[in-house]
């Protein structure tokens, strides 16, 4: 699949395009959605709070023969201070939307890549915040809620790491 030019960082990071992801999400639909892994552990006999939260998302673009797929991946970190052990509580998912296109054939892997990292993760927010809230109940932590997915703040952003914090 042919790319178009990107806009990396210093460091030779993707940035995220708009532009890029708004030409795919004209003709774009939703065929599916579904989780592909999950991961969450923790020890209660190691950890004290309060914890320090953190988020981490990623994503991965596939053309499909009628459109292409996009993994989303979430993870969240809580950890302790360094002082109490700083023992942590992880809770992470992947899932996978597949996505139709009638122009899928002409779409780079620049455009699919830019629309999985804005839209894909978009798409897919609502999934892992029910789960994370649903697990973290499950594990016998206070409920979680993680935060409200800001496109704008996406576009801004190279890395995996998301820039709310919070405390458990």
């Amino acid at each position: 699949m042919p790319r178009n030019e990107e806009e990396t960082t210093e460091n030779g990071e993707h940035l995220v395009s708009y532009d890029l992801s708004a030409k795919v999400a004209e003709k774009v639909r939703l065929k599916d959605i579904r989780i592909l892994s999950v991961d969450a552990a923790w020890d209660p006999t190691e950890v004290e709070f309060p914890l320090s939260v953190n988020y981490t998302v990623s994503t991965e673009a596939m053309t499909q023969e009628e459109g292409f797929r996009i993994i989303a991946q979430f993870g969240m970190a809580a950890k302790g201070t360094e002082e109490k052990g700083g023992s942590e509580v992880k809770v992470g998912a992947a899932f996978e939307l597949q996505y139709e296109h009638p122009d899928a054939h002409e779409l780079t892997e620049d455009d699919i890549e830019s629309f999985g990292a804005v839209n894909g993760l978009y798409n897919a927010w609502p999934y892992w915040r029910e789960f994370l809230q649903n697990m973290t109940s499950r594990m016998g932590l206070p409920a979680l809620i993680a935060p409200v997915f800001r496109v704008a703040d996406r576009l801004q952003q190279s890395s995996n790491a998301l820039d709310e914090d919070e405390n458990l």
